[in-house]
């Protein structure tokens, strides 16, 4: 079998005969030379790159930080790219930070309870003028002279240092207190705003009328709350034993009735 085999592809290989020479294709020479395209460069006037770095907050030399973060080079390319409508004002993060801070601030301020934030070294952070004015006038004037008290020591302005350090160690997101200073007595609500870093504070006085007249009515309304509920459960309770009250009665009943097929004589 195995000679046969050869037989056969010897005469395969007799008829095929040579096989034909391929072509062979064009090729490129390897080195060609290629045109660069001229990249159109907008060109704009000063005042133009100066409307434009106001847009993100940037109105004088100092506030140009040049930090990249855009991914531009620097404050000024980036302002171009705005008016060649390459960039958009929320790339710049220094001008994002800024209104972040700012709308921070301005709900720290418009607050009516004082707020107080302060850092992992007991240094006041911001604090809003509704605190400074709780705490006396000397606190007060601090407070007119130094806006928002940042870097003061916290045990300067309020003892809440053991509080907070409670929150900053103890890693607890909210913690509740009510603390007594100089005759009065303040709720405080402390929430980490960065853990470890950060804690905030949220004081009322609870001696003031209007924040007695609010704790009153959240107690009476968590009073209401509880007895709603232990009616109800009194109410299914007492439905239930009426129910199976009723159901016992009825099988006592049918277990003293004669049978219907009994004649009358029998009843």
């Amino acid at each position: 079998r195995s000679g046969q085999s050869i037989l056969k592809r010897q005469c395969v290989l007799r008829l095929a005969g040579a096989a034909p020479a391929q072509p062979e294709s064009p090729r490129p020479p390897i080195l060609q030379p290629f045109a660069a395209a001229a990249i159109p460069i907008s060109r704009f006037s000063e005042t133009e790159i100066l409307d434009a770095l106001r847009q993100v907050g940037k109105l004088r030399p100092e506030d140009e930080l040049n930090c990249g973060g855009c991914g531009y080079e620097n404050c000024r390319a980036f302002a171009a790219a705005l008016l060649d409508g390459k960039a958009e004002p929320t790339m710049c993060v220094s001008h994002m930070r800024k209104l972040a801070q700012n709308k921070a601030n301005a709900l720290i301020r418009a607050i009516p309870a004082g707020v107080l934030i302060v850092n992992d070294t007991l240094r006041i952070v911001e604090c809003n003028r509704t605190l400074a004015s709780l705490l006396g006038e000397d606190t007060l004037l601090a407070y007119e002279a130094c806006p928002g008290l940042a870097g003061v020591g916290l045990d300067k302005v309020i003892p809440l240092s053991r509080l907070i350090e409670t929150v900053l160690h103890g890693g607890q997101e909210t913690l509740e207190r009510d603390v007594r200073i100089d005759g009065r007595i303040f709720h405080t609500t402390l929430f980490t705003s960065e853990p470890h870093r950060l804690v905030g504070a949220i004081l009322a006085d609870v001696t003031q009328p209007a924040i007695r007249r609010r704790q009153v009515i959240r107690k009476a309304e968590e009073v209401i709350r509880k007895n709603l509920s232990t009616v109800q459960q009194i109410a299914f309770l007492l439905g239930e034993n009426a129910a199976e009250s009723e159901a016992t009665l009825q099988s006592i009943i049918q277990s003293f009735a004669p049978p219907p097929d009994d004649p009358p004589e029998a009843r």
